[in-house]
């Protein structure tokens, strides 16, 4: 008596990428298979043999992978001969999956740079006097006429920095403090000391400290400008004399520059200068000849 009995099919599929997304390699498509048959056993007259098959195929492109497994199983049995033989096929199928590539362009973005003008800046103060503050502890370049001058230092007195130019009194009328200067046609000029006086007109009982405006200071340079005369005020306490003027007559190369000391009033009184600065600004116009 021969018996068959055959066992359906049972597929299970089995999806590799169930829980995450498959990200495409880029490398070759690569291919196995394996197949396996384990041993054949015979007792007591009856013969089993069990066969186990597996074939693997493996495809690994830039595209998802799909797998599904297949188990079939036979068993037969004849005249008390029973063989049994299990196939187990592996199946992977590889399903093409494009990749789709979004190209994004860039917007060009176009500036324009608005163009400006700029007009120049504060014009360069450029001082022409030398050794203005008498810091350099000496009166040079500086001459002096109608007085002993020396240089006086202290931080707490002079006008600026720590020295400054001291003419004791009694002078002749007058103290010429001078250094030469250059004056170039066409710009504005700042002319500036700073005068102060230790000056008493009576001792006695009642010491009476010089009148406001009595004794003066002059700036002036030769042939370009004159302050003429104004008071010196005060008691050790310093005046600001500054003038500002425009030049447009013929440089010249070389001339005095002067702070005069006038005294009118004190007995031994002792002046002060400090401060001393001429300075070139901006440019100025000089008017045609032709136009006169």
């Amino acid at each position: 008596m021969r018996a068959t009995t055959t066992f359906g099919s049972l597929i299970l599929g089995v999806g590799l990428c169930a829980a995450r997304a498959c990200v495409p390699h880029p490398r070759p498509t690569t291919t196995s298979s394996f197949s396996s048959e384990i041993g054949t056993t015979t007792a007591g007259g009856s013969a089993t043999t069990t066969t186990f098959q597996e074939t693997l195929s493996i495809t690994e492109s830039e595209s998802s992978i799909e797998s599904s497994t297949s188990v079939e199983s036979s068993a037969t049995t004849t005249d008390g001969v029973s063989s049994f033989t299990t196939i187990l096929a592996t199946t992977t199928a590889v399903t093409s999956q494009e990749t789709e590539t979004s190209t994004t362009a860039d917007e060009a973005t176009s500036t324009t740079v608005e163009a400006t003008t700029t007009t120049a800046g504060p014009p360069v103060i450029t001082n022409l006097v030398e050794n203005g503050g008498f810091e350099d502890s000496t009166i040079d370049p500086w001459v002096v006429e109608g007085a002993s001058p020396a240089v006086f230092s202290s931080q707490l007195f002079c006008a600026e920095g720590s020295k400054c130019l001291q003419l004791p009194g009694n002078l002749d009328n007058s103290a010429k403090v001078c250094q030469r200067v250059a004056v170039e046609a066409g710009f504005e000029y700042t002319f500036k000391a700073q005068v102060s006086q230790n000056c008493i007109k009576e001792y006695g009982s009642n010491t009476l400290t010089c009148d406001d405006n009595i004794n003066t200071a002059e700036l002036s340079i030769d042939g370009v400008f004159d302050s003429g005369e104004d008071g010196i005020v005060g008691y050790n306490t310093y005046k600001d004399f500054t003038y500002t003027f425009s030049y447009v007559d013929p440089s010249i190369d070389s001339t005095d520059l002067c702070i005069t000391i006038t005294q009118n009033q004190g007995l031994g009184p002792v002046f002060y200068l400090d401060g001393v600065s001429f300075t070139r600004g901006q440019a100025v116009s000089i008017p045609d000849p032709t136009d006169d």
